[in-house]
């Protein structure tokens, strides 16, 4: 809300990322009307972002300068883990953010990131022409996950990918569900799979699900 109303004004108020400007004097009806179409708009932001969640997909973007622009609900509060305001993550997550995405080769693996007694990983989903973003967070629950993959990699000669997608196929978890927890497709979780079975003498994944079961199982008593 301003006293400025030169065209140029409005121009250089748009461009630092004003929403909607309002000039004075104020006309009522007019506010009324702008604020309730923000409301409306906020309101279907809110939801769309829900919508995310509630189907797996805890996304944030963050601009190329290392800037959280939005975050869905779920991640909001897995971030605020990484913030020393409960807003904005802190500088050296950040700074481990940036140096992440301007890394090519590194971009192949995801970011593991740990404050609080939580774990988690970023996959880059995709960027825009502007620079900015798009992230994919998942949760590590617990020790014990990770551990289960040590293992299985260990005792099996397994490489991380192949561990984690046995230890999947361990729990009952189909190609698509794998796919969907690893942020691959299906059809690059069979061409694992497709040398898992061999390395571990079996052809089929319930053979494979049993000797993962018993190589864990076993670790767990010695």
């Amino acid at each position: 809300m301003t006293g400025l109303s030169d065209t140029q004004n409005i121009v250089d108020a748009f461009d630092a990322g004003v929403v909607d400007y309002v000039i004075k004097p104020i006309r009522t009806e007019e506010l009324v009307v702008r604020m309730r179409t923000h409301l409306r708009n906020s309101k279907l932001t809110v939801s769309a972002y829900s919508a995310m969640d509630s189907v797996g997909q805890t996304l944030c973007v963050f601009s190329k300068e290392g800037q959280l622009r939005w975050a869905t609900p779920n991640a909001w509060q897995l971030m605020k883990n990484f913030s020393d305001t409960g807003y904005e993550p802190n500088k050296k997550i950040v700074n481990r953010i940036i140096g992440w995405l301007n890394n090519t080769e590194g971009l192949k693996i995801p970011l593991d990131l740990s404050s609080q007694g939580i774990a988690l990983k970023f996959y880059l989903s995709r960027r825009t022409a502007e620079g900015e973003s798009l992230l994919r967070i998942e949760e590590i629950k617990g020790h014990e996950e990770v551990e289960a993959v040590k293992r299985l990699k260990n005792n099996l000669g397994l490489t991380q990918r192949e561990a984690e997608v046995l230890l999947w196929i361990a729990r009952g978890k189909t190609n698509r569900e794998i796919g969907d927890i690893l942020n691959l497709s299906p059809r690059t979780v069979n061409k694992h799979l497709e040398i898992v079975f061999p390395k571990l003498s079996v052809d089929n994944r319930t053979a494979a699900a049993a000797l993962a079961i018993n190589s864990l199982y076993a670790r767990e008593k010695m």
